[in-house]
């Protein structure tokens, strides 16, 4: 990431004291491609819409070879993927199963009631 992409200005501490100027340069282009060919993608209408897209996936396993996530090996591990790198209907299923002892509506005196 060269200090010219705006990726880099974003995670620039000495742009934090004044983040406005970054901001009015990402509303200018709300979809942007950067230099290592990854896509910005800044507002929210725009992130929204490729939330619900179908043709977009999170799972790894869905996606051509030579598309990993970064920072992920790219053999397999022969593990399966975090519930976080899975896709509806599975997703909500895992998260749903993880987060019900912890708390509303099922039990919500879980964690702070006595052992």
């Amino acid at each position: 990431m060269t200090p010219d992409t705006i990726s880099a200005q974003i995670t620039d501490y000495a742009n934090r004291a004044d983040p406005y100027p970054l901001y009015a340069e990402l509303r200018k282009t709300p979809v942007r491609r950067e230099d290592d060919g990854t896509y910005l993608v800044s507002t929210y209408h725009e992130v929204r819409s490729l939330a619900n897209d179908p043709r977009l996936s999170n799972d790894t396993r869905n996606r051509p070879p030579g598309y990993a996530r970064p920072g992920q090996p790219a053999e397999e591990t022969g593990l399966p993927p975090s519930f976080i790198f899975t896709d509806p209907p599975l997703h909500d299923q895992l998260r749903s199963t993880i987060n019900r002892p912890f708390g509303p509506p099922h039990s919500p005196r879980f964690l702070d009631g006595p052992t």
